[in-house]
């Protein structure tokens, strides 16, 4: 994080206050945040969670899926149009669909955000430091 270096954050979202402190701790340093987020039909989470190995109670997933399903639309609101993308993970896909699937979301949007310009005052400042420290500028 102190690096700059891009991150990845995984998390289920049913803790939306946990979201925005993350996202403001990261924008106060410098970071632009984009948001992916997987939707997937509650039956298919419970489908899902019985054949996991370690598996919760099916209350505690209904529960946690209700919490994330009712921040949809804060974490719309919160990341803006341009740095939200939801995707439906409610199908199960084969190995090749997967992939194909997953290489059209990061070209589409994870791929477009990473090439853009940092869009952060504070972020814009800390790349303008490190080239004049690298002798580049």
């Amino acid at each position: 994080m102190n690096g700059r270096l891009g991150m990845i954050i995984d998390g289920t979202g049913h803790n939306y206050q946990k979201i925005v402190k993350r996202k403001k701790e990261l924008e106060e340093i410098g970071y632009d945040c984009y948001m992916v987020f997987v939707h997937t039909d509650l039956d298919i989470a419970q489908k899902r969670n019985m054949e996991r190995p370690r598996k919760l109670n099916p209350e505690i997933v209904e529960q946690g899926w209700g919490e994330v399903q009712k921040n949809k639309i804060y974490f719309q609101g919160l990341f803006g149009n341009a740095n939200f993308m939801m995707i439906d993970n409610s199908n199960t896909l084969s190995p090749k669909q997967a992939t194909k699937k997953f290489n059209m979301l990061v070209k589409k949007g994870i791929g477009s955000f990473i090439k853009k310009p940092v869009k952060n005052y504070r972020g814009k400042k800390w790349v303008e430091r490190q080239l004049i420290l690298k002798g580049l500028k």
